[in-house]
């Protein structure tokens, strides 16, 4: 059954005020789409925390870029990805057409996900936790459809470049607690692993941060 608990009420108050504050929308790897030395490192900075098997089925939480769906895809995993709405689905097979990968595309609200209890064994997402009203509700929603060994993966990014431990992604630990994920790690050294000092990108990448949940 899905769980649609609200995030909501005084104890939570100030949590909010905190993830809105700690989060940004200034992060984006489709820039990436075309450098396949950088995609390499990505791809394996998330397979190395997932349960492997032959065939992965992987839940891809789309926004304007469609790089993991193009990297798992070309591993050869099942991959559905999933946006909100016609047109932001037409833009993504657009961009994935030229890379002749096979993804299965839904259009769905990410908070309400039409898929069967523990369907997925990896759901991944970047630059998407940032605009969640409700993050404890997503997440629940989430690991409803997360096999027993499944992992969810998400990039985001925060505008305190220390990554304070006060919010994000300190917060997305004890959210992610209290929504059932019993082991959650975070890696707030990605930038050290894909850029280097010379590169000039389009974003501050010490902000980036990686965040690994399993049930």
């Amino acid at each position: 059954m899905r769980d649609y608990t609200e995030y909501r009420g005084s104890i939570f108050d100030n949590e909010k005020k905190l993830w809105n504050k700690g989060s940004t929308s200034n992060l984006d790897f489709s820039y990436l789409e075309l450098d396949e030395y950088k995609s390499e490192i990505l791809k394996n900075l998330i397979l190395k925390n997932v349960t492997m098997k032959n065939e992965l089925k992987i839940l891809n939480i789309g926004n304007l870029n469609v790089l993991f769906s193009k990297i798992m895809a070309d591993e050869g995993h099942e991959v559905t990805l999933i946006r909100p709405t016609y047109k932001s689905i037409n833009e993504a097979k657009q961009k994935l057409n030229k890379f002749k990968v096979e993804v299965d595309f839904r259009i769905m609200d990410k908070n309400a996900l039409d898929f069967e209890d523990k369907t997925f064994d990896l759901i991944i997402s970047s630059k998407i936790t940032w605009q969640l009203q409700g993050p404890g509700a997503a997440f629940r929603e989430w690991k409803r459809v997360l096999k027993d060994d499944g992992t969810l993966i998400y990039f985001d990014s925060s505008r305190d470049l220390d990554l304070s431990s006060e919010g994000r992604p300190s917060l997305d630990r004890e959210i992610l607690k209290r929504c059932g994920f019993s082991d959650v790690e975070i890696d707030r050294n990605i930038y050290k692993k894909v850029w280097n000092d010379k590169e000039v990108i389009p974003f501050k990448p010490k902000s980036i941060f990686m965040v690994v949940a399993k049930l």
